[in-house]
């Protein structure tokens, strides 16, 4: 058993529910991926938006509890969240049988799915199992860069932004690597190629000089000559 229980976070609102209406929790730990893990969603939703565990006995009505125990994955996402952005239900199935281990990765897979840039969706249904690592990943990637290459080479949001800041490196460098030329590179990715070595490619054909470090006008920063 892991910390938290049973299921982690959701074991505490799920005993809850279960007091509401019997049946809910052997409902979730015998129900389809599916389903379970957009009771999950739901839960989560509960607890980032109205704050859940402190909110008193009368938080969660039957008719939830009821939607939780009977409904298919659709109500009970459209009972959470109201508007489910499109995909949403069958990318949660890339979740597994467990929940994510936080109530806010609901909340931010929900989000990216609902902005109108596909390439999120689209990395993260060609990168396999999602996970708490690849949504931080996602969160804190360039747009540009969001792809199923970078995302299953990049271990961590704060990586991720070092990557965005290569990158700005890089085209500062070489006029030639252009946001279309780049995110042709990283999707062209083979399996054994490292995002070391498509940067230090695009290094090497640098053409120009970066940026003067000192900004033209700057009264804080003079040059000096010191005597010999």
């Amino acid at each position: 058993m892991r910390d938290g229980g049973l299921l982690g976070w959701c074991t505490t609102p799920l005993v809850k529910l279960d007091d509401t209406a019997s049946g809910v929790l052997a409902r979730v730990l015998t129900a389809a991926p599916a389903r379970r893990q957009a009771i999950f969603a739901a839960l989560a939703a509960q607890e980032e938006q109205v704050g859940f565990y402190d909110a008193g006995d009368d938080l969660l009505p039957m008719s939830f509890a009821e939607v939780i125990r009977h409904g298919r994955p659709g109500d009970i996402l459209r009972r959470a969240f109201g508007e489910v952005p499109e995909g949403f239900a069958s990318m949660l199935t890339q979740i597994g049988e467990r929940p994510l281990p936080r109530a806010k990765d609901y909340i931010a897979l929900r989000a990216l799915l609902a902005d109108s840039d596909a390439r999120a969706a689209d990395a993260l249904r060609g990168s396999g199992r999602i996970t708490s690592r690849k949504l931080d990943v996602l969160n804190a990637l360039d747009p540009r860069w969001r792809h199923a290459n970078t995302l299953e080479r990049i271990d961590s949001g704060g990586e991720a932004l070092m990557f965005n800041q290569a990158i700005g490196f890089i085209q500062s460098l070489n006029s030639k690597a252009t946001d279309e030329v780049i995110a042709g590179a990283i999707a062209a990715m083979r399996p054994t190629s490292t995002l070391a070595r498509l940067l230090d490619r695009f290094l090497q054909r640098a053409d120009q000089l970066a940026a003067h470090p000192i900004a033209s006008g700057d009264n804080e920063l003079r040059p000096s000559i010191r005597a010999a």
